[in-house]
């Protein structure tokens, strides 16, 4: 890790090639370089935010990591459950050395049966209190990874453990938070799961974490019920040790896995993370990448939210200030190319976004001078068949660029792609290497690992040495 030089004066206003208004952000990545404080990624856009299970999160995730050598302090914040058919899943994430997966719509388990918060709405007068009491517009679908947020329910009554690859987040062999930098492992860590509360009485369960030798289980349930006004949501934590000696795949989970210790309803989990305790660091995290979105839509999806989103923030900030950090976050904004979007309207739609962040940062503690955003339009396009970006991004990044400008006091930041990468070079990439472009399409940049024609990361590298340089 990297000492960088002493930070300007905050209230220095930036006003272009590239960076425009607040230097903030760029002031708490210098600080997280500098091992002095952590910082959370917040990443909230269309399919460029997360494209192809990777997108700008997994180039910035890569670039703070590789390019930076900040050690990460958490694994992504993930969903407790996903809308994603019958079908269970297990995916590996975008972000590095991080794993999750998730029961379908409906899942009989290893023991009774679990369904989505989602489908659980339609029917289950709990899981209607709950959206209710969370504020949660369930008409409006909003998408985590391409896949719509949709956090695991067990009805009241019902007594469920899953079978294998279902309902946990993992980190694997390769991740610094599990191997602690070496093949020797033994790093302290925390499986960290927030559950909803509920009026109705009867629910309780236990964290697990578990590896292909041995698992740990909490000493005792946690309880779900005492759900009221303002008090919908909590966090439950499970402190352990990776394994030492030969360094295994992580798992954690809710519905206790097999060991004993089944989850019984009303319960649901809505996010949960791993962290590494007592590391000052960063995290990437996704909160919404949906495809085909304009900004507009986006910012509808980021309100239909409710309070959903404040245990997400609320959890976010939590974490970190367990780890060691004073609970910063960056939230990174990208879209424009499903408009029409026009300048007033891509600045009305910003403006959205970042109030209901704020709102939801400072709901429950959050320093709302802790929270920053770096507004990047998307990249320039030469021609994409039937949309108007190649025509109107010029004018949608200099609105950008002025609101960022007449309001950096709020912390915000627009970065122009186009100004470090014109489409002449995304056209050629390095050469001789090739184009930026992803094969289908100029909406949608290159995420291979394996070339030196990797768009995403080539853009956040960009974007964060940007940010430092002017922090």
């Amino acid at each position: 890790m990297r000492n960088l030089r002493p930070i300007r004066n905050s209230t220095v206003n930036l006003s272009g090639p590239s960076l425009f208004g607040s230097p903030t952000a760029g002031r708490f990545l210098v600080d997280a370089i500098n091992g002095t404080d952590s910082i959370d990624i917040i990443g909230i856009g269309d399919s460029n935010t997360g494209f192809n299970n990777y997108g700008y999160l997994a180039g910035l995730d890569r670039v703070l990591g590789y390019s930076y050598g900040i050690p990460p302090y958490a694994s992504g914040l993930s969903p407790g459950g996903l809308e994603s058919g019958p079908t269970t899943r297990a995916e590996r994430s975008m972000m590095i050395g991080n794993l999750f997966g998730w029961g379908g719509t409906t899942d009989a388990g290893g023991g009774g049966t679990t369904q989505t918060f989602i489908n659980a709405v339609a029917s289950d007068s709990d899981a209607q209190a709950l959206r209710a009491a969370l504020g949660q517009d369930t008409s409006i679908a909003w998408r985590w990874q391409g896949f719509n947020w949709a956090g695991q329910f067990v009805a009241a009554g019902v007594s469920y453990t899953s079978a294998v690859d279902k309902n946990y987040v993992g980190i694997r062999t390769d991740n610094p938070i599990n191997n602690g930098f070496s093949t020797a492992g033994g790093v302290s860590c925390q499986y960290r799961c927030v559950y909803a509360k509920f009026a109705t009485t009867g629910g309780q369960f236990k964290p697990v974490v578990w590896n292909s030798s041995s698992a740990t289980v909490a000493s005792s349930y946690t309880s779900t019920a005492g759900g009221s006004a303002g008090n919908w949501f909590d966090v439950a934590l499970l402190n352990f040790t990776t394994s030492s000696g030969t360094v295994l795949e992580q798992r954690g989970g809710w519905d206790g896995f097999s060991q004993g210790a089944p989850a019984t309803g009303p319960m649901s989990c809505l996010w949960h993370s791993f962290i590494k305790r007592n590391q000052k660091g960063y995290a990437v995290n996704q909160f919404i990448s949906h495809g085909g979105l304009t900004t507009t839509q986006i910012a509808d999806r980021v309100e239909s939210t409710g309070d959903l989103f404040s245990a997400y923030m609320q959890e976010i900030r939590r974490r970190q200030i367990e780890a060691g950090g004073s609970g910063r976050a960056i939230v990174f904004i990208n879209s424009g190319i499903n408009g029409p979007d026009t300048g007033a309207s891509y600045i009305a739609a910003m403006n959205r976004i970042v109030d209901r962040c704020i709102s939801k940062w400072t709901a429950f503690g959050g320093i709302e001078g802790n929270i920053a955003f770096v507004i990047s339009p998307t990249h320039p396009v030469v021609s994409v068949a039937g949309n108007s970006w190649d025509s109107s991004r010029a004018a949608t990044t200099a609105a950008a660029g002025n609101y960022a400008r007449q309001n950096a006091g709020r912390n915000i930041t627009t970065f122009d792609i186009g100004t470090v990468y014109p489409t002449s070079r995304l056209l050629t990439g390095t050469i001789p290497a090739g184009t930026l472009y992803d094969a289908g399409g100029q909406s949608h940049l290159t995420s291979t690992t394996t070339a030196q024609t990797n768009g995403y990361d080539a853009v956040a590298h960009s974007i964060i040495s940007s940010l430092i340089a002017n922090a």
